[in-house]
């Protein structure tokens, strides 16, 4: 799978640590807060489009069954 092999644990990891931080959650809170933290992320990831948010879909979906 392509994007396993495009370090998503990297992806992950970023996603769950603000997860467990309350970043996540605080950018959740605020109008457009999602957007500004995905487009952070995307940044410090050195990330965009789908090799950002494919990933970040996935780690998403898995923190919320954590």
């Amino acid at each position: 799978m392509q994007i396993l092999e495009d370090n998503f644990g990297e992806v992950a990891s970023a996603v769950l640590s603000a997860y467990d931080s309350g970043e996540l959650g605080q950018a959740l809170e605020v109008s457009g807060g999602f957007k500004k933290w995905a487009n952070a992320l995307g940044k410090a990831q050195k990330r965009k489009g789908k090799r950002l948010f494919m990933p970040l879909r996935i780690a998403l979906t898995v923190s919320n069954v954590r």
